[in-house]
């Protein structure tokens, strides 16, 4: 199993030309169009995937994800959450059942000092966490031969056309190393059972997506195209390392990537006004450019050079102290009913409330927080983008009623879906006045719902990929084939 994280379907047929291995691909059979979570919560297709579960049963939906105990935002694997978000991946069954194993980096699994299969996370993923493995010393070894972070780091900050061009030549370069550890892993032991995951296109279709906008990067026209070639002839290689007349090849992306719709960079001052609005009755119609909180508005200001120097120099903790300063620092938990999530660019809001939140406001009465969900609901739909007069929303969704489960709890009670097709940067309503913000992240792509599979192998395997229909089939797909 091959995952090429956040690939575009759309951008590999509109270049097939210059794509030989996809085109082939593509030649062979039509690809599986597989349902996804990705609508709601693009980071929370990984442990959907590997879990066979949907986000009510595992509680994921971002790295970086908010803790009702602590009131403030932890990485998904630090202990503070002591097991409340570890679930087991699906290979860990098939490991048991006899099926030697091995993964390459998989995103957001828990850490498990004794897995029972050969498992490497974290060496050159999208990811921020640190590289760890069940065999250290064949971890070490992959890093000598192949580099100890081919990929590199982010941070998400426009870049400039030398940074944009550094990507590029770093993605092509990291595709090149991920393709030949791939391939020497795969001839270092015994398997039956293989899943790597290239994210070099994730990282490229963020920075790199041909598209013109304040918002976006200042990426080369052909960057984006020169990364997916690379892709494509590792890619090439890959199958021909393996496709030995006896291996089942899937190729699979869990989420998809086109132009960036996000609108997540006003959601946090909506909700300061709404807030207010409902707890004092007072409207605010004052324009205004500034996000609640002293450190969103020094990241606001900050230039992105100095951004991506601070980011390299101080490292993850302090990183994480800065964000959650940024996404909460303004906010007096007293007053606060409802609050922004940090995302991928999906408009994600928690409910403050009594008895869940450490330091809730909003219930417990059942009936008192639905009349404020409808109450919030009505005011959010009435926002316009100011310039086109379209709305700001096309839908507000109930996560819990989308994805009940035991680990419901965890997720974001609100997710709005975006109605405009690029970020704006001037809203308005009545209830809001006018807000003035601009997307800062430099990301000219962004995740999208689309989700498929091409399947390479024996005419059984592949008609047994036809029942494929959402990624967590993946998961009986995969025991189907090898028990």
């Amino acid at each position: 199993m091959l995952e090429l994280d956040s690939l575009s379907l759309s951008f590999i047929q509109q270049h097939v030309g210059q794509l030989p291995t996809f085109g082939r691909l593509l030649d062979a059979g039509a690809p599986v169009q597989t349902g996804t979570t990705a609508d709601i919560a693009s980071a929370s297709v990984w442990p959907t995937f590997a879990s066979g579960n949907l986000p009510g049963g595992h509680g994921r939906y971002f790295p970086f994800q908010w803790h009702p105990g602590k009131m403030r935002f932890c990485r998904d694997y630090a202990p503070d959450w002591r097991g409340a978000l570890d679930y087991e991946p699906f290979w860990y069954e098939l490991a048991r059942r006899g099926v030697d194993s091995m993964v390459l980096d998989a995103v957001q699994s828990s850490p498990n000092p004794n897995p029972p299969c050969l498992e490497i996370n974290d060496w050159s993923a999208q990811s921020s966490g640190h590289a760890v493995a069940s065999d250290p010393q064949l971890l070490a070894e992959l890093q000598r031969r192949f580099g100890r972070r081919p990929i590199g780091m982010e941070i998400t900050v426009a870049k400039s056309r030398g940074l944009a061009q550094s990507l590029q030549r770093r993605a092509i370069v990291s595709l090149q190393r991920k393709a030949d550890a791939i391939i020497w892993l795969g001839q270092q032991r015994p398997w039956r059972f293989y899943l790597a995951s290239i994210q070099d296109a994730h990282r490229a279709g963020h920075n790199l997506w041909p598209v013109e906008g304040e918002f976006a990067s200042d990426a080369p026209p052909d960057a984006l195209l020169n990364v997916y070639r690379a892709l494509d002839e590792r890619l090439g290689r890959i199958l021909q390392a393996f496709d030995d007349g006896a291996t089942c090849i899937i190729l699979f992306t869990l989420n998809g990537m086109g132009p960036n719709r996000a609108q997540s960079h006003f959601v946090a001052q909506i909700l300061h006004r709404l807030n207010r609005l409902y707890l004092t009755g007072a409207c605010e119609r004052a324009i205004s450019d500034r996000r609640p909180g002293l450190m969103a508005q020094l990241r606001d200001r900050l230039p992105a050079g100095a951004q991506y120097a601070a980011n390299r120099l101080l490292g993850e903790r302090v990183q994480d102290w800065v964000v959650n300063r940024e996404l909460t620092g303004g906010l007096d938990w007293a007053v606060t009913p409802s609050f922004a999530v940090a995302s991928g660019g999906e408009g994600l809001i928690r409910l403050n409330i009594s008895g869940r939140e450490r330091e809730g406001m909003l219930g417990p009465d059942h009936s008192a927080i639905a009349r404020y969900v409808e109450w919030l609901r009505e005011r959010l739909m009435t926002i316009r983008v100011t310039a086109s007069g379209e709305p700001l929303i096309e839908e507000f969704i109930l996560v819990h009623e989308r994805y009940p489960g035991p680990r419901s709890a965890l997720l974001p009670d609100i997710a709005l879906k975006w109605a405009p097709a690029s970020p704006a940067t001037e809203i308005c309503s009545d209830d809001i006045g006018t807000i003035r913000n601009r997307l800062t992240t430099g990301r000219g792509g962004n995740h999208t719902g689309e989700s498929f599979a091409l399947l390479s192998g024996s005419s059984d395997s592949r008609a047994q990929g036809g029942g494929l229909r959402h990624i967590t089939d993946y998961r009986t797909l995969a025991t189907q084939l090898l028990t």
